[in-house]
């Protein structure tokens, strides 16, 4: 009896000093919770980030400017961040923050339609009438990825609607088509199919939109200060997205055990979405999770064209950490 209950204390004592130990990060998302995020929810419920020493606060976010903020100030640890949106910070004024991790290697930006509608392509825009969130960072690049397919912008009305309004516009007719991510998209599609309608993506990287967006940022002082804690927290982040690649139930559940009231199908749908912008040819050919410098540098151009800025402005390697390899 004696010896039975000296193992139990010892049990317990190691387990309280594992936990004791566990290194606590503060990662602060880009939005609200998701299917597109995952990951990260995935490794809290399945224990990678525990089984790495680390113990992961999750924050909501209100967009990657909010995030880059929270992440310069030390008010987190660890964000998800536009790589767009770190680019420009560093061309403006050198934040101290930098990518550590790609997280969607293809841009999520995407034009919703009604399959039986006037528009089959990004290039039968011209006359009609687009409706966009005002907040939407795609609303910067829309007019230069029309550009660039040869499609004059100033003919197309752009209007800008409540994000919750853009569903119903679409579905009633009320415009041509909505500019959102194909992440989100899932709303659209149940609104059309209510009306015996169908949807149509029409993903802005088919048009030569590419590049690089959501990313995992750090701080200079993180990266200085605590580099295994970073790396340990983006090995377990990587490996959680090969989950949720293998297991859609998996990742319906890790997301629910943490935000219970979200939509199983929506998480589902949002999920599988996110899937093909994280596993693609790029993450193919350069590593899950790895940085390719012209791919980086094809990014800044894109950010460069859209703010008026020369391109000479920024050395866009110099915005991104390599952390991880292959």
């Amino acid at each position: 009896m004696f010896k039975r209950l000296t193992m139990g204390s010892l049990a317990l004592a190691l387990l309280m000093t594992q936990a004791q130990a566990a290194e606590k990060i503060v990662f602060q998302l880009g939005w609200l919770p998701g299917g597109d995020k995952a990951p990260v929810y995935i490794a809290v419920h399945k224990g990678l980030f525990a089984k790495a020493g680390l113990e992961v606060e999750i924050r909501s976010g209100r967009g990657s400017a909010d995030t880059m903020t929270k992440v310069a100030t030390g008010s987190a640890d660890l964000g998800e961040v536009g790589l767009g949106t770190v680019l420009l910070a560093k061309a403006q004024g050198g934040v101290p923050v930098v990518a550590v991790m790609p997280i969607f290697t293809k841009q999520p930006d995407v034009l919703l339609v009604d399959q039986a509608g006037p528009i089959k392509s990004l290039k039968d825009v011209e006359g009609k009438t687009i409706a966009t969130s005002p907040y939407s960072s795609s609303n910067v690049y829309w007019p230069i990825v029309l550009e660039a397919n040869g499609v004059d912008a100033k003919k197309v009305t752009l209007i800008k609607a409540d994000p919750a309004a853009l569903a119903g516009m679409l579905t009633t007719g009320q415009v041509a088509g909505t500019i959102n991510w194909v992440t989100a998209s899932s709303s659209t599609n149940v609104a059309l199919k209510s009306q015996g309608k169908q949807m149509l993506s029409l993903s802005w990287s088919d048009y030569g939109f590419d590049g690089y967006a959501q990313s995992i940022v750090a701080s200079d002082k993180i990266l200085k200060e605590r580099p295994q804690a970073v790396k340990a927290f983006l090995e377990a982040y990587r490996e959680a997205e090969k989950i949720m690649q293998s297991d859609p139930a998996e990742t319906v559940a890790a997301i629910q055990a943490a935000v219970p009231e979200l939509d199983a199908a929506s998480i589902a749908s949002d999920a599988a979405a996110a899937v093909s912008l994280i596993f693609n040819d790029a993450s193919k050919k350069d590593g899950l999770g790895v940085f390719e410098p012209s791919l980086v540098a094809t990014t800044w151009k894109w950010v460069a064209k859209a703010q008026g800025l020369p391109e000479n402005k920024l050395a866009p390697q110099s915005s991104v950490a390599l952390v991880l390899t292959q």
